[in-house]
């Protein structure tokens, strides 16, 4: 018996320096986390939100009015530029995820001017978030754009 419990005692310290070590990686792998938050096609129930289904979603919130959400045919672009609050889902990603976020979003475009997006950084509740903003300043791309 005393076997038996030598065994059960050393199963179990095996078992915690396991968790400690899983423990160990989540924290190394939340440190090089960003915060993203959607606000297009990317949100629950849209079209391109199988693309977030890997990472864990901590909430939403609604901005302060003083944006503008424009149509663009197959998604939306927000510009700080307005008066309405928009509702925003925040989500946990990796340096990865983001990287392509921003060859598809931000990159179309070498420069600054020709981009469709740019990505900043906002305050939310659940701290500091990056968020794609339309880029308004790009007269082409204005000038096909429907205000909502």
């Amino acid at each position: 018996m005393a076997k038996n419990k030598n065994k059960a005692k050393k199963l179990q310290r095996d078992i915690k320096r396991r968790e400690k070590k899983k423990q160990l990686k989540q924290m190394v792998k939340l440190e090089k986390s960003i915060l993203l938050g959607v606000y297009d096609n990317y949100m629950k129930e849209m079209s391109e939100h199988e693309k977030l289904k890997d990472f864990m979603y901590l909430g939403s919130f609604n901005t302060e009015p003083i944006y503008m959400l424009h149509d663009l045919g197959k998604n939306v672009g927000m510009t700080k530029d307005g008066s309405i609050s928009v509702k925003i889902e925040v989500y946990v990603v990796d340096e990865e995820f983001l990287s392509k976020m921003d060859t598809y979003k931000v990159a179309k475009g070498q420069n600054e001017e020709s981009r469709i997006y740019n990505r900043e950084t906002i305050n939310s509740p659940y701290g500091p978030i990056e968020v794609y903003f339309f880029n308004a300043s790009n007269d082409i791309l204005r000038a096909n754009v429907k205000v909502n």
